[in-house]
């Protein structure tokens, strides 16, 4: 069975990296950091969102915390209220839990996922079967001024890590939470010529809230979560950044 999980997940890095190359995005709003979240339609998902932005971090170090740290996002995000390791697959893929709270003063229940986790390196748009998974310590990050990912050029090196829902007997619905679907999402940290100390950072998020919900609620749910939570993840960004320089 660990060997099913494991191709799900590729498949789910295949398909959302797909989503992240697709050229018909079209641009819902841009957030008050500058962050451009825009949106497609795909038969079969539905209306697919992606935020876009740079950050100040080496893109596996950003990739390798948000997998490895994973349980540790409640601590400096309020919009998770849990989250969790059920199961180790291998050391890229892994089966959690998380809890998000709705964002929208209540209109909307809080929902629970329960989903298959995976990080990888792609190349050129190709999975790397054999990468390292220790850190380089030796980037030096500097005091730059961060330009917008438009002055940057992406170097064809993608670390990703996705999350896509799966039935596991071991975590079964409760009743505190609405257990949501989550249809293929995932983290992109996209390395940049000249600059191993930035990555564009792109985010697909495509979730199924479950539940009778009018579609105006959900588009500015969606929009308004994400924005949300960067708005902490910047924060938390910035304190590993500065703890890297304090060593």
């Amino acid at each position: 069975m660990d060997e099913e999980y494991h191709r799900q997940a590729l498949e789910c890095i295949r398909r959302t990296y797909g989503f992240l190359c697709d050229n018909d995005w079209k641009l819902e709003k841009v957030t008050k950091r500058g962050e451009r979240i825009s949106s497609i339609y795909r038969e079969g998902y539905g209306k697919i969102y992606k935020l876009t932005c740079s950050l100040k971090y080496p893109a596996k170090a950003l990739c390798y915390e948000i997998y490895h740290n994973i349980e540790k996002v409640p601590t400096w995000n309020p919009t998770m209220l849990e989250s969790k390791i059920i199961k180790k697959i291998n050391s890229y893929t892994e089966i959690g839990k998380q809890a998000m709270c709705s964002g929208t003063g209540g209109l909307i229940q809080n929902r629970d996922f329960v989903h298959l986790c995976c990080w990888r390196l792609l190349v050129n748009g190709e999975i790397c079967d054999h990468t390292n998974d220790s850190l380089d310590e030796s980037i030096a990050l500097s005091e730059d001024i961060l330009h917008s990912e438009q002055y940057y050029k992406k170097n064809g090196r993608v670390w990703f890590n996705t999350a896509v829902s799966i039935e596991y007997e071991h975590a079964p619905p409760v009743s505190k939470y609405v257990r949501g679907e989550n249809l293929a999402s995932g983290f992109a940290a996209c390395e940049v010529e000249d600059h191993p100390d930035v990555c564009i950072f792109e985010w697909i998020l495509c979730l199924d809230l479950k539940g009778y919900v009018p579609r105006y609620i959900l588009d500015k749910s969606y929009t308004t979560f994400m924005s949300e939570y960067m708005k902490h993840f910047h924060k938390h960004v910035d304190e590993l950044r500065q703890n890297h320089l304090n060593k």
